[in-house]
């Protein structure tokens, strides 16, 4: 009995298994669907395999059904939905933030002209005597390395993140390059400051440091500082699917660029008169322990205001990331060039002092403000490799490299053609014509700066 009642089940499990298994024909009246199938817009109920929403999806044209990117993808709506499982991370970054610290090199400041010169004391320091020899400079200005940070950000608007902002803005440290050189108190060793007289064309020196004479010291310093702006609209575009063993992101750029390069170039020197000799200040004889001071200072703005366009793209492979961008700024650089240049006499033993304008290089023939615009170009490119170490957080090092072409800077305003008919502490001071000069200021040259980028960028 027990055989017979398991045997009548099992067979009708297998018959309801297979009329289950056919494809029924239902009947117009039956309750269920319209005969030939359903009408293009109706409804097709949950268990007929329509969509979880509202009951049902409705039906259409049959190729609209056919498998495709998923809703979301190439401006459809609904990206998030379409991608993200729930509690996940979109496939799309919608906002993204990228901190970095920078370790650059720039092109030295130029230094066409001997600032300082030593020699025996029979010869003071004139170029071409037979102990003359150079101390600084006639050779460029380094600044070895900056440390600096850029921070980039910004965000895609829409569900499909297709467009967006873009900002950013860097900003290094000033670096400075610094000689100095002292004499001690009896004027040992010899210090002058060379220079060559406009009215013979021959060697002359205005001597800081030499023994019997004056004990002295000089500083030639000169300093970099950086920084820089930009905003973009931002646009995608290429993304591929989310699927991809590895996903590309390539963007546009085009936006507005600001960038500053200022630099300047100083030369100080101070003489304590030791009795010796018949110096002279504004023409007057001065005596010991009289303290004479020369100052002369280039200094230079460049600032950049221009359009820029660019692109960027993104390689995500599992936990690496490889990423590449391009710039290119146009507009124009404004230049200001400031120089000035004084002489100082302090003797405190007569309660005395004096001032008067010019300096050595800068002298009453080039001291003033001068400006000028250029049209001018900033190519930028960089290259980083990256670790993926959560959906949200990557960090990576790269390499980029900045070029500008036309700059002014203070080492180029300065010439060693001098006369010293203008210069206060000269003994032909006030003496004979005026003779022309060439003036050098605000000569164009090229500046770059390239350097490591260490990143950690964060998105979401």
């Amino acid at each position: 009995m027990r055989k017979r009642v398991l045997g009548t089940i099992a067979a009708l499990t297998l018959g309801a298994g297979a009329a289950f298994a056919q494809s029924p024909t239902p009947s117009p009246g039956a309750g269920l669907l319209p005969a030939g199938g359903p009408a293009v817009g109706e409804i097709v109920p949950p268990q007929f395999g329509g969509g979880p929403e509202a009951g049902g999806m409705p039906m259409g044209d049959p190729g609209m059904m056919a498998p495709g990117y998923p809703m979301g993808y190439h401006g459809q709506p609904g990206w998030q939905d379409a991608f993200a499982q729930p509690g996940a991370q979109p496939q799309a970054t919608h906002w993204y933030l990228d901190s970095k610290y920078l370790l650059w090199f720039v092109k030295a400041q130029p230094a066409n002209v001997p600032f300082l010169s030593t020699s025996a004391p029979q010869d003071s320091g004139l170029a071409g005597r037979p102990t003359t020899t150079l101390l600084h400079s006639r050779s460029d200005l380094g600044y070895n390395l900056f440390s600096g940070f850029h921070i980039n950000g910004g965000w895609y608007r829409g569900a499909d993140r297709r467009y967006g902002f873009d900002f950013g803005g860097m900003m290094f440290e000033r670096k400075s390059n610094v000689f100095f050189a002292q004499s001690d108190t009896n004027g040992i060793p010899v210090i002058a400051r060379p220079f060559v007289d406009a009215s013979t064309g021959g060697p002359a020196v205005l001597t800081v440091a030499q023994q019997g004479l004056a004990s002295g010291a000089v500083l030639v310093s000169s300093s970099n500082e950086m920084f820089g702006a930009e905003a973009n609209l931002l646009a995608n575009l290429y993304r591929s699917c989310p699927e991809d063993a590895c996903k590309w992101t390539i963007d546009g750029l085009l936006g507005f660029r600001y960038f500053e390069v200022h630099e300047d170039l100083q030369i100080r020197s101070q003489s304590t008169i030791l009795g010796g000799g018949t110096p002279r200040f504004n023409g007057a004889a001065i005596f010991n322990p009289a303290i004479v001071s020369v100052t002369d200072v280039f200094d230079v703005y460049n600032r950049f205001y221009g359009g820029q366009i660019g692109t960027r793209a993104t390689v995500d492979c599992g936990e690496w990331s490889f990423g590449f961008s391009s710039k290119l700024a146009f507009g124009v650089m404004n230049q200001v060039l400031d120089v000035s240049g004084r002489s100082d006499l302090l003797d405190l033993s007569r309660a005395l002092s004096a001032s008067s304008v010019g300096g050595l290089y800068a002298n009453p023939l080039n001291i003033g403000r001068y400006r000028n615009d250029e049209f001018a170009i900033i190519p930028e490119f960089g290259i980083s490799l990256g670790r993926n170490w959560s959906s949200w957080l990557t960090t990576a090092i790269g390499y980029n490299y900045l070029y500008i072409n036309r700059v002014s800077r203070p080492g180029n305003a300065v010439t060693n053609v001098v006369n010293p008919a203008i210069i206060p502490t000269s003994q032909s001071y006030g003496a004979g014509a005026v003779v022309p000069v060439p003036n050098r200021v605000l000569a164009q040259d090229e500046f770059w700066a390239q350097g490591v980028t260490f990143h950690m960028i964060v998105k979401y």
